[in-house]
Parts: C-alpha cells; structure tokens; sequence
C-alpha cells in the first residue's frame, strides 16, 4: 500500500484522534508535545510539526484506549485511514427508508376502482 512517509499535523488530524468526548490520552499528548507531562497548549505547539507515517497511525489509532479503538471495517477506520493517505475522508452514506405498501392484485384487475 502507498502512503505518504511524512504527515504534517493540522487541526483537522488532532480532531480526527479525539474521543467523541473530545479526549486524549497522556501517550497521544506525549506523540505530538514530547515527553513528560501534558502541559496546556499542547495542541497550538502540536500544530504544523511533520510527523511520519507510522508515529501518525499511533495518534490515531494505536494510543487511544482500546475501547474507544476504530473497529476494523468500520466508517471511522476508513475516515482515519483517508486522512493518513492525504485523501478526503467519505461522509456518512445517506440512508433511505421505505416503508411497504401492501397492495390488493384483485383490485388491479377489477373493472370498477378500488375507492367504490
């Protein structure tokens, strides 16, 4: 597979590995702002460094708990995985519902219509 060997960080790639209650954890922080501490204003610092490949999937996906995880196969994965290809990520599919009719095959055939 052909990816890009370096990725330079955006808002757009810090927002793509949070929770969806906007978490992080301390080994992401420490993959972007360095070793020790999360300190405040880790995401202004971490903003425009160049990152490779392997230490971006590790933000992304591999540092994050396992429970909050992109499940294999899943629109999230692939939202992830679009973004470190340097691809616009695909949008949720619209979904429409239908409802079925029940119909009458007698009352097609009958000369007189149905509502008399």
């Amino acid at each position: 597979m052909s990816h890009p060997r370096f990725i330079v960080v955006n808002q757009e790639f810090i927002e793509a590995g949070a929770t969806l209650g906007c978490g992080f954890t301390n080994a992401q922080i420490r993959l972007l702002d360095g070793p020790g501490r999360p300190r405040k204003g880790w995401i202004s610092r971490a903003v425009g460094k160049t990152l490779s490949y392997e230490r971006a999937r590790e933000f992304l996906i591999d540092a994050r708990r396992a429970k909050y995880r992109p499940k294999p196969g899943s629109i999230e994965e692939g939202r992830v995985l679009a973004l470190l290809r340097g691809v616009a990520p695909q949008v949720q599919p619209e979904i429409w519902r239908i409802t079925p009719v029940k119909h009458d095959p007698e009352a097609l055939l009958a000369d007189t219509p149905p509502w008399k």
